[in-house]
């Protein structure tokens, strides 16, 4: 019988905003294993042929990410405004690669960047966006954070006219997309997806998963639910995922 523990879902992938990259993605897997059960059920040498194509092209390192390539009108009217960057907390490695890469790609057009770090609490967050509005912002951008964690503030800044990007999220049903908000959502579900097949194909259709969900927003649940959908058809003769919560910890 297979053992598979996958890492929490609730930081996940790189995006693209419409003036840079923003977006992080992070998960981890670890896996350990002994001898299968033989009396199991096994997945039909066909299923497991197709099954085993989509992991190895799953697999396979990405050389390049695919940016958007329309054109900015009026990109030099942008020269010398300020865009707020606000990770849900700084303490977490991958925000600084997003950073970097946001960094680079506003200078390129003359945007000066401003960090923020929201330490992964309401009120930290709300600080750090009332002082992007204070200081008269072009736009904020922020990464890992639900909106309904600091709902207050985010339309607080927009009836102030600073545009919100919010990113590595899910977007808002109560909150759509307007002139002043844009989302660019996680794609926590495909990961969820496609780690579900690589246990799959790894265990023969018969592995047991703990998952370790976490409860920081309502993201981490749909991108849970999608693994699970796909656990259920390509591997029904397996155990059903087990489910722990984690609670978000201060840094």
């Amino acid at each position: 019988m297979r053992y598979t523990r996958l890492a929490p879902t609730s930081r996940a992938a790189h995006s693209f905003a419409a003036v840079a990259t923003v977006a992080v993605l992070a998960a981890s897997l670890t896996a350990c294993s002994d001898s299968a059960d033989p009396a199991a059920p096994t997945e039909t040498t066909a299923a497991n042929s197709a099954l085993a194509g989509e992991v190895t092209a799953l697999s396979q390192a990405q050389q390049a990410y695919t940016v958007p390539t329309e054109t900015l009108p009026d990109v030099s009217s942008l020269a010398g405004k300020t865009v707020y960057y606000i990770p849900v907390t700084a303490q977490s490695p991958q925000f600084a690669v997003t950073q970097k890469a946001l960094t680079a790609a506003l200078t390129a057009v003359g945007v000066k960047i401003q960090v923020c770090d929201g330490k992964a609490t309401p009120t930290d967050i709300s600080a750090c966006v009332n002082q992007a509005v204070n200081a008269r912002a072009g736009a904020i951008i922020t990464d890992a954070i639900p909106y309904g964690l600091a709902a207050n503030a985010f339309d607080a800044a927009q009836t102030a006219g600073v545009p919100l990007v919010n990113t590595n999220q899910l977007p808002n049903q109560n909150k759509p997309a307007s002139k002043t908000l844009a989302y660019i959502p996680a794609s926590g579900a495909a990961m969820q997806v496609a780690l579900a097949k690589w246990v799959t194909l790894n265990s023969n259709g018969n592995g047991r998963v703990l998952i370790n969900q976490g409860t920081d927003g309502p993201a981490p649940a749909v991108f849970v639910a999608a693994g699970k959908e796909t656990y259920a058809r390509t591997a029904p003769a397996a155990r059903s995922p087990s489910m722990r919560s984690r609670r978000p910890t201060s840094p």
